[in-house]
C-alpha cells in the first residue's frame, strides 16, 4: 500500500508538528511539507503534490479556503 502524501498548514509550529506526529505511522502517511500561511500553501502545493491537505481555515493574513 502506498503511504498517503500530507501537507499540513497552519500557523503554528506547534499545531502542525501534533498534527505531524498523529500521522507518525510511515505505512499509511508521509507528510511532504508544511506551511504556515495560505500563500505559502499555495505555492508548496506545486512543489509537493499532496494527496492531502490537513488545512487550519482561520489563519491570519488569508483565510485556508480561499
Amino acid at each position: 500500500m502506498t503511504p498517503i502524501r500530507v501537507m499540513v498548514v497552519d500557523d503554528h509550529s506547534v499545531v502542525r508538528e501534533g498534527i505531524r506526529s498523529v500521522l507518525s505511522d510511515p505505512a499509511l502517511f508521509t507528510v511532504v511539507g508544511e506551511a504556515s500561511s495560505a500563500a505559502e500553501a499555495i505555492a508548496a502545493v506545486k512543489e509537493w503534490a499532496p494527496d492531502v491537505i490537513v488545512l487550519d481555515v482561520s489563519m491570519p493574513g488569508g483565510s485556508g479556503l480561499h
